[in-house]
Order: C-alpha cells, then sequence, then structure tokens
C-alpha cells in the first residue's frame, strides 16, 4: 500500500518510475519505486517534480517541507482556510 497517493500522482505524471527516474536524473526506477513506497521524496528531487508536474513540494514532503523550504504564502492560505 502506498502511504503518499501525491507522489504517486506525480510519478504517473512523469509518465511512471522508469521516466521519472530519467527524467529527475535519479538513480534507476527502483529508487523511484521505494519513493512511493516509503512515502517521500527526497529534498533535491522536489523542487523538479513540482516544476514538471504541478504536485507541490508540501504534497510530497508533507511532514518537514516547511523546515526545509519555509512556508509560502500560498501553503500559508491553505492551512489558515
Amino acid at each position: 500500500m502506498e502511504k503518499n497517493p501525491d507522489i504517486s500522482r506525480a510519478i504517473d505524471l512523469l509518465g511512471g518510475a522508469v521516466a521519472a527516474a530519467r527524467i529527475l536524473g535519479a538513480k534507476n526506477y527502483q529508487t523511484v519505486q521505494q519513493w512511493m513506497k516509503v512515502g517521500n521524496v527526497p529534498a533535491k528531487y522536489c523542487l523538479a517534480i513540482q516544476a514538471k508536474t504541478g504536485v507541490p513540494v508540501s504534497a510530497l514532503r508533507p511532514d518537514d517541507h516547511h523546515l526545509i523550504w519555509g512556508v509560502s504564502p500560498k501553503c500559508a492560505e491553505s492551512v489558515s482556510a
């Protein structure tokens, strides 16, 4: 079972695990599959995924995105709403 459906959605938008690994420069498709299994994307890939898919970093790393990138005004609006 996947821990974070937003990661799976982002990978699907990139064309699957093999295409995502190639596009993002990840080691291999198994690495990308591990992200889906664990429910967390390494920070160094998040901004590229957001730029290419529109899936926000806050969805890719829901537990600690604010510690890495801070809180953007858009994220703050959704939290206070």
